[in-house]
């Protein structure tokens, strides 16, 4: 897994400067099919922008825009006080590309491995948007079960 910083500093969430500590992680995925996780960082790091993870992950690396412990605006909801977010990126043909997930997923599982052994996290205190959902820390989304 190769993790890549690049601070989105002039997101509003950045600005903010607010920060968590650690107490599960929250899988999303984007949504928005064809947009690989280098490319997030000129989509968000501008003013305005009222969204932020910690990081976006496809087959081929981990973007980080976010310090892990700075507070996220990924939930809609209170999981954004205590969850490390990030995305799992969609190929353009997403619906059949299995090579690609299978690399995808095993970045996904390496990073959520990697936050665990920092933040002494549990593999039940790994959620996806849906689930947080369930839990009522999060808005109502299905990602990443899609």
């Amino acid at each position: 897994m190769n993790i890549t910083k690049t601070y989105i500093t002039q997101n509003d969430c950045f600005q903010a400067g607010r920060t968590i500590v650690p107490k599960g992680i929250m899988v999303h995925s984007t949504a928005t099919p064809g947009i690989m996780a280098d490319a997030w960082y000129n989509r968000w790091n501008k003013p305005n922008i009222e969204k932020a993870v910690h990081a976006f992950v496809d087959d081929r690396m981990v973007c980080q825009h976010l310090p892990w412990n700075h507070r996220a605006w990924h939930a809609g909801d209170s999981a954004n006080n205590t969850h490390i977010a990030f995305e799992l990126c969609e190929p353009a043909d997403w619906q059949t590309n299995g090579d690609y997930f299978a690399a995808c997923y095993q970045n996904g599982v390496q990073l959520a491995a990697y936050l665990c052994k920092q933040y002494a996290l549990t593999p039940q205190e790994i959620v996806s948007h849906k689930e947080g959902y369930r839990l009522g820390i999060a808005s109502n989304h299905g990602d990443p079960e899609h």
